[in-house]
């Protein structure tokens, strides 16, 4: 018997390499994307990158997943982004059925960061 095992990749791109600024008067930015089925794949891995850094910038970016009614619990953290850059932050095993990815810029009006890009790659 011969059993044929596909692997899926999926990509959700949440930020596609723009800049971020928290706008006067606010302390913080964010970037909520939309709900994710993740039913299907076993692993992930965050990816972010960040250019040019303005004042104090800080980003950081969260996966959360979702319970039956409808509450986001964080399920892994990327380590906080404090200049120019790329990381990567792998998802050991995914857990639930819907996920998402939210990012958090800033802690001070004007902080900011050019050509941010934070993707989702899940993997079955």
């Amino acid at each position: 018997m011969i059993v044929e095992t596909r692997r899926q990749t999926k990509v959700v791109t949440v930020v596609d390499n723009i800049a971020l600024t928290v706008p006067a008067e606010e302390t913080s930015y964010v970037v909520t994307g939309a709900d994710i089925d993740i039913a299907d794949f076993a692993t992930g891995m965050l990816l972010i990158t960040a250019g040019s850094e303005t004042a104090t910038a800080t980003l950081d970016v969260v996966f959360q997943v979702k319970d039956s009614n409808g509450n986001y619990y964080t399920h892994t953290s990327a380590t906080q982004v404090t200049q120019a850059g790329s990381s990567v932050k792998a998802i050991a095993q995914l857990d639930g059925e819907t996920g998402r990815v939210v990012v958090t810029l800033g802690d001070a009006a004007a902080d900011a960061f050019a050509g941010v890009t934070v993707e989702l790659v899940l993997k079955s």
